[in-house]
């Protein structure tokens, strides 16, 4: 029983812990029920993810072996598409048409609070995936876990909140908070995918920038409260 529930534990843990210390920098939290409902929201849209990156990635390599794209479009395209585009769409969705919503998103770390819900919720679905597929692999679970809990997973936690940041900092001007929202998560979690440059850099280059808006965040929510 213990070597059946180890693996599902080591695919959610780490998501619900990252959401976890998230969830307190807020110095207000946000309704807990809200946010665990937004956290499974994310895992829900790991569904159609799978099936919309399939048939990306079954396109773009048809179109590779039928000699109709070179093998660096393909790459990029297989880097840009299935994954970054598909995924960080699909958490926007979420974000902007459902959480922008809640009464509750009244400061600028609400909107990082449930960007990052989302991107977790979707994160620990998806390492699901991953964990109970390792064979296929050729490593075993704990591996892939570990090796996920410290790279995928923090990575899209930095990617909601970079998303969540740009959305409600320019909510007065819709098209620039669109394009920031999704732009920037999109351009990072490609260049994770890719081969361009170490995903570790990218990681570093993503933590650095959600801890400065988070930082920035809360130091804002200080001087509202103050005054």
């Amino acid at each position: 029983m213990i070597y059946t529930i180890l693996p599902l534990l080591s695919a959610v843990v780490p998501s619900i812990v990252i959401l976890l210390l998230f969830y307190y920098q807020d110095k207000y939290p946000e309704p807990f029920p809200i946010v665990i409902r937004t956290f499974f929201l994310g895992v829900l849209i790991c569904i159609p993810a799978y099936f919309i990156n399939t048939y990306f990635i079954n396109l773009i390599y048809e179109s590779y072996y039928d000699y109709e794209i070179t093998i660096n479009t393909t790459e990029f395209l297989n880097a840009l598409i299935p994954g970054a585009l598909v995924e960080e769409i699909l958490k926007f969705i979420v974000l902007y048409h459902v959480c922008f919503k809640y009464e509750c998103l009244d400061e600028k770390i609400d909107a990082l609070v449930y960007g990052t819900s989302i991107a977790l919720g979707f994160a620990a679905s998806e390492n699901l995936v991953y964990v109970l597929n390792a064979s296929d692999y050729d490593t075993t679970w704990s591996t892939i876990a570990w090796l996920r809990a410290f790279t995928a997973v923090p990575a899209h936690a930095c990617w909601g909140i970079i998303m969540g940041y740009f959305l409600y900092t320019f909510k007065n001007n819709k098209v620039k908070s669109i394009s920031l929202g999704l732009s920037v998560p999109i351009f990072l979690h490609m260049l994770y995918n890719s081969n361009y440059i170490s995903y570790s850099i990218v990681l570093i280059i993503s933590i650095f920038m959600a801890v400065s808006f988070t930082s920035k965040s809360k130091r804002l929510q200080r001087i509202v409260i103050w005054k």
